[in-house]
């Protein structure tokens, strides 16, 4: 499954969900995963790439909600916020979901980041070491 984020110039940025099976063979990925494999097997957990840039989604308890953790090697932030919109355009794309959630420390970098890809602040955690800003994203129709 693939969609396209424009990178502009004519480029375009494919996201790809991938399969842990798939990167690292079914032997090794349950031996690594153990008894977690099945819940990556049902599909409520999914890895999405663009490049080095990895979302993974994890469906939450309310129905159809799910929690983004991204992994990313990309420092350039255009270019990450371009390879993060593929990633969740094409997630959205392909299971449609009511809601997205994800968390990011409080830098004014990193708000520029989710708000330009439509994520809205929906709650702050006051935690000791560093605290969380919680984000909320549903794709524009």
């Amino acid at each position: 499954m693939q969609a396209t984020e424009d990178k502009g110039q004519g480029l375009k940025v494919k996201a790809e969900r991938i399969l842990p099976t798939e990167e690292m063979g079914q032997d090794e990925f349950e031996g690594l995963a153990g008894e977690d494999a099945p819940l990556i097997h049902s599909g409520h957990v999914q890895f999405w790439r663009v490049g080095d840039t990895v979302g993974q989604f994890t469906a939450s308890a309310p129905q159809n909600v799910w929690h983004l953790d991204m992994h990313i090697t990309e420092l350039d932030w255009d270019i990450l916020a371009k390879d993060m919109g593929a990633i969740l355009n094409g997630f959205w794309g392909a299971q449609k979901p009511a809601y997205v959630t994800t968390h990011t420390i409080p830098q004014q970098a990193h708000a520029d980041l989710m708000q330009s890809l439509g994520f809205h602040k929906i709650g702050y955690l006051p935690l000791t070491v560093v605290p969380v800003i919680v984000w909320g994203w549903r794709q524009c129709h």
